[in-house]
């Protein structure tokens, strides 16, 4: 057993299912997790504090189990491709062999789910916090504006364009983040497939939790493991003409996304 630099990183997107994508990968006896988001690549405090203070968050392994860290963050930093291109040869004497997990789902959606959580933490506080639709529209032009981070954060092909500098389109893997709630034994086994791992995440590993609609892993038969009750926010409902305004804006960023991966997600 030894602390190992990753082979693969979940790298994104946030509030799209990270951790769930985590939790679940953690069920299969080849794979080890570190448990939590290290910000390593992304923060300039953090990087500078080098490869060994990065090592120290990485679970044991052995040689034939992956080592698997997730920080969201990853996808929306410029600079972290380049990063963990050197680091990977610093830490492995080459490079090359990492892989990436990238999840997405509506990027409308999941800049609701970002503002939802922001919301939420307002109001526990009893902070009035503006509406969605006043923070996404720039108040001159009345158009969409992606000076709004979780905006700016759905621009997935933007993000994505940048990290294809770096990496090669085979060392990235796109999961469909809506599936993975609904059938997530389908997208599984296709990480399964990507990382080299034996099949082992079959339905039996998941139960479905009617009271928040999604499912949890099934740790053994008396003991399951469900997501915090931050999962799942409600969203707020937007108007028939903001929903026709925001997806309009988005639609061409999606088109270019869609080429980019070869995957039609029909947002």
């Amino acid at each position: 057993l030894k602390k190992r630099f990753p082979h693969c990183l979940i790298i994104g997107t946030r509030k799209s299912g990270t951790r769930a994508l985590l939790e679940f990968l953690s069920l299969h006896p080849s794979v080890v997790a570190a448990k939590k988001e290290t910000h390593f690549f992304d923060s300039d405090e953090n990087f500078r504090k080098g490869l060994k203070w990065y090592l120290n968050f990485m679970p044991p392994s052995t040689e034939n189990q992956i080592t698997v860290e997730k920080t969201p963050a990853y996808f929306f930093s410029g600079k972290v491709p380049a990063r963990i291109k050197r680091t990977e040869v610093e830490a492995n004497g080459s490079g090359g062999r990492m892989k990436f997990l990238l999840i997405v789902k509506d990027p409308v959606e999941r800049a609701l789910s970002d503002y939802a959580k922001v919301l939420q933490s307002k109001q526990k506080q009893n902070i009035r916090y503006p509406t969605f639709e006043e923070l996404s529209t720039d108040p001159i032009t009345d158009e969409i504006t992606s000076a709004y981070r979780p905006i700016r954060r759905s621009l997935y092909n933007l993000q994505l364009r940048n990290w294809l500098k770096h990496f090669k389109r085979s060392q990235l893997q796109v999961v469909d983040g809506a599936a993975l709630v609904t059938n997530p034994v389908h997208e599984l086994q296709k990480v399964e497939k990507f990382l080299g791992l034996q099949k082992f995440l079959t339905s039996d590993k998941f139960i479905w939790s009617q009271d928040r609609g999604f499912y949890f892993a099934n740790v053994t038969k008396i003991r399951t493991k469900c997501l915090s009750t931050s999962k799942g926010l409600a969203h707020p409902r937007l108007s028939d003409r903001f929903t026709e305004k925001i997806r309009n804006f988005f639609r061409p960023f999606n088109e270019d996304f869609y080429n980019l991966t070869r995957m039609n997600f029909d947002w």
